[in-house]
């Protein structure tokens, strides 16, 4: 099974969140994880607000973004999605 990994399903897992175990197993389970390239500026963006909130130190904050990048097995061109996104 493909999975695309949403950016709120990696900072679950990265954050170690209330769903991270569900999410992390689906994660395991997959043979492969996909995901927009916008992705590694969405959860940039959501630590960086952890640690201006407080809620993650600094000095851990590196640790999460790698590890929530590091669940990703291939980053799509968002581009060759455009069409696609307009399909209602």
């Amino acid at each position: 099974m493909i999975l695309v990994l949403d950016a709120n399903a990696g900072i679950e897992i990265a954050l170690d969140l209330p769903r991270a175990q569900q999410f992390l197993s689906l994660v395991e389970s997959a043979e492969k994880v996909i995901t927009s390239s916008l992705y590694r500026a969405e959860v940039a963006n959501v630590i960086w607000k952890y640690v201006k909130a407080g809620l993650v130190p600094k000095n851990v904050a590196s640790e999460k973004l790698e590890l929530a990048q590091g669940l990703v097995d291939e980053f799509v061109d968002c581009s060759g999605n455009n069409e696609e996104s307009f399909c209602i």
